[in-house]
């Protein structure tokens, strides 16, 4: 068993469409070639974009070097960096 973290997100605005983001981040990982550990830590980044706005407005501000940050974030609180 392997604990994979939260981003934490101060203001929490719709967990709606949380999970989906969650499996959309994971499923596009291991279709890129990532192992499942690093799927997990990426469908929880994206994860925590999703409960950042309204819908699907969190994730529309979604950009590679925040999703990167994050992604470093995740790993290194889940102790796997």
């Amino acid at each position: 068993t392997v604990p994979i973290a939260a981003y934490k997100i101060d203001n929490v605005m719709d967990p709606t469409g949380a999970g989906d983001s969650f499996a959309g981040g994971l499923v596009g990982a291991l279709a890129a070639g990532d192992s499942l550990i690093d799927a997990l830590i990426v469908g929880s980044a994206i994860a925590s974009f999703s409960v950042a706005g309204f819908g699907p407005a969190g994730l529309f501000k979604l950009d590679k070097d925040e999703l990167a940050q994050r992604i470093s974030v995740v790993r290194n609180l889940s102790k796997l960096a």
